[in-house]
């Protein structure tokens, strides 16, 4: 059944239960009232019977008229004694009242109502039984109830009716929404919302919940296009990248095989070198998996992180290097809402690139990394004592597999990783001079 038909019938039926009961309760009222108007002309006529009147019908038939008068054209009878004393006009042929008052008796398929009552008199206690037809006052009832059941028909007519135009006023919003939505069909189209002009607040809260969901979808396709880049970039990036070690490293076995001749001394030195080789590609295949988890975060996995503890974590972690002095200045937590895997990806890759390229000409560092409150959120600086980072390379070095002019070997991944997980947590990155004489990264997370 349709929405429409749903409303028609709605009405029709509420309609239909409101005429029934005011129709019946009309019905009611109006035979209640006719009853008692009846037993009150009973009572009052039956009251106009004195003993006289009764002693004089008892010995002197002559005065029925004056009772017939007094009766008001409705038959009577008395009784005394389980005999009738007199009779006055069309008596019904019924039995005698079983008690004083007021009772219905049927006559031939009608009925009659009776009043009865005691008539104190010579030569002793009658009952007076006064009669009326029930007729006029059933036929007064029917009437009222044909009328309340053809006003009920014509009624729910008229609600069907009603009903069918609040349908039509009711469903064309929702229409003109199924229309749009149509138009929605792949997901291209994610980005359209859909506008159906004015309409009833259920319908609005309902167009902005689809709205809402077009946006989630629209959501969730841009992060499956990012996650299929991220895939493209991560192949393209480590054949890139494992490309030229993977290289000489083929180069160095083959030169192994072909010259068993070498010296002991050639052989360690190929040795060595296919070693740091190897030991470059670890490296490589560990920034490209930490490149491609950053490229991939899940938001459920977000949570409240302390970023001090995430540091004092990651300082714990470093390989000792006597030749290298770190310090950290934190008090209190700092905490931020973030995924906890990415920031300890990024505060791994400056503290590396602080111990890495952060030592002076003597080869020794000095490294501070200090966590403070702003009003923007919690700022991690760390600063070193290195060479530092030219203003000019700034921007170019935290794009991928972009190197420094340092000697120190590097996978040209560190600082991209730092702007990729700015980039996700929507926070600062600022690169500048260090009081300490080398570079200051600054990043800022929102909290």
């Amino acid at each position: 059944m349709t929405l429409r038909m749903k409303v028609v019938a709605i009405c029709m039926a509420v309609t239909a239960l409101v005429v029934i009961v005011a129709g019946a309760t009309l019905v009611g009222v109006v035979s209640n009232d006719l009853h008692d108007r009846t037993d009150r002309s009973l009572r009052q006529i039956s009251s106009n019977f004195t003993p006289q009147i009764v002693n004089v019908l008892a010995t002197d038939s002559r005065n029925a008229d004056r009772a017939a008068e007094l009766l008001g054209g409705n038959p009577a009878r008395g009784v005394f004694r389980d005999e009738v004393v007199f009779r006055l006009g069309r008596v019904p042929d019924v039995a005698f009242a079983p008690a004083i008052g007021f009772d219905t008796v049927s006559v031939g398929g009608q009925n009659v109502r009776r009043f009865t009552r005691e008539v104190r008199g010579n030569p002793g206690v009658a009952n007076v039984e006064v009669f009326t037809s029930l007729e006029p006052i059933e036929d007064r009832i029917a009437f009222v109830r044909n009328r309340a059941i053809l006003i009920g028909a014509i009624a729910v007519s008229m609600a069907g009716s009603l009903g069918a135009v609040l349908g039509r006023a009711i469903t064309r919003p929702l229409q003109r929404l199924r229309d749009a939505t149509r138009s929605v069909r792949g997901a291209d189209d994610l980005r359209r919302r859909i506008d159906i002009g004015p309409s009833s607040r259920e319908v609005g809260e309902l167009v902005d919940v689809m709205n809402r969901m077009l946006d989630r979808l629209d959501q969730e396709t841009a992060r499956t296009r990012q996650s299929l880049e991220a895939a493209r970039a991560f192949a393209s990036d480590a054949t890139h990248e494992l490309r030229t070690p993977l290289t000489a490293v083929a180069n160095n076995v083959e030169i192994l095989l072909r010259h068993p001749e070498l010296s002991e001394k050639e052989r360690q030195e190929i040795l060595e070198e296919i070693t740091e080789r190897q030991m470059a590609v670890t490296q490589v295949l560990g920034a490209l998996r930490d490149l491609a988890r950053g490229d991939l975060p899940i938001e459920s996995d977000w949570e409240n992180v302390d970023l001090a503890e995430v540091v004092d974590t990651a300082i714990a972690a470093l390989p000792d290097d006597p030749t290298v002095t770190i310090e950290l200045v934190a008090t209190g937590e700092h905490i931020v809402n973030g995924w906890p895997d990415g920031l300890r990806i990024m505060i791994d890759n400056l503290l590396v690139n602080a111990v890495t390229h952060g030592r002076a000409l003597d080869g020794r560092g000095r490294v501070e990394v200090r966590v403070a409150r702003s009003r923007d959120g919690v700022v991690v600086e760390v600063l070193d004592s290195g060479l530092g980072i030219a203003k000019a390379d700034a921007e170019r070095l935290q794009r991928r597999y972009e190197r420094g002019d340092s000697p120190l070997a590097g996978t040209g991944l560190g600082l991209s990783m730092v702007r990729q997980q700015v980039d996700l947590h929507r926070g600062r990155l600022e690169i500048s001079k260090s009081y300490l004489g080398g570079a200051r990264v600054a990043v800022t997370v929102p909290s």
